[in-house]
């Protein structure tokens, strides 16, 4: 099968489903860019019944030890997509993904709103 992109709202979102009733919610951040290495993941993911919002942000900026920014952006684009996609599958469980330099983002919002998600994962580009 293959994972069909339902919806892309603006640049670097994207939603992917194959189940006509999915069994739970993956938010998946990445960093700009960083989408591409996660399609086979995306495609295993809608294969067991998750549909997947997929959200690039960018996560590095210049002054990220001075003001934190590119954090609170990850964070902001997680709250986002997170309350998006629970108004649209109400009910479900919600597993969050932070893939590479997203992942401190996703750590960060756990932290700021521990009841929102059931499950958090980090992953890493594999080396080439």
């Amino acid at each position: 099968m293959t994972v069909a992109v339902l919806e892309a709202p603006r640049t670097g979102t994207a939603i992917h489903r194959q189940a006509t009733r999915p069994t739970h919610v993956v938010v998946l951040v990445s960093p700009l860019g960083g989408l591409s290495s996660c399609r086979r993941v995306m495609s295993q993911l809608t294969t067991s019944g998750a549909v997947v919002f997929a959200e690039e942000v960018d996560s590095v900026s210049p002054n990220l030890d001075a003001d934190c920014a590119g954090l609170g952006d990850v964070v902001w684009t997680i709250s986002n997509t997170l309350h998006r996609a629970t108004k649209e599958f109400p009910g479900l469980p919600v597993v969050l993904v932070g893939h590479a330099s997203t992942a401190a983002g996703a750590l960060a919002f756990t932290e700021l709103y521990p009841d929102e998600c059931t499950g958090l994962v980090f992953t890493e580009q594999a080396a080439a």
